[in-house]
């Protein structure tokens, strides 16, 4: 949620939801953490009255390059050893995962 934050600016909470996944109260809950923690700010949008728009804090955007260069160690580990082609089968076979639990 960090780096989406960082890469799209402040964005309105139901934004948040489509990218995360359909369970809106996990989504809330992971702000409410994040909010106490001061990595991120929540304020009503000046544009959409029952809207609220997500921003990062100082505090926040001071830990996105740590938790970039975190997930890259963690992707390396996990598929630095996979080819090209591999790398390439794994995303299908993981998307028609996602397709078949979408389906519901």
């Amino acid at each position: 949620m960090l780096l989406y934050l960082e890469d799209h600016g402040p964005v309105q909470q139901s934004e948040l939801v489509r990218f995360l996944g359909p369970d809106r109260s996990t989504v809330s809950v992971t702000l409410g953490a994040m909010e106490r923690a001061g990595l991120i700010a929540r304020s009503p949008s000046e544009t959409h009255r029952r809207a609220m728009l997500v921003r990062l804090t100082a505090t926040g955007r001071d830990l996105c390059p740590r938790t970039r260069q975190v997930w890259a160690e963690l992707e390396d580990r996990a598929f630095g050893g996979l080819t090209t082609a591999q790398r390439g089968e794994l995303a299908a076979a993981l998307a028609a995962v996602r397709d078949a639990l979408d389906r519901k």
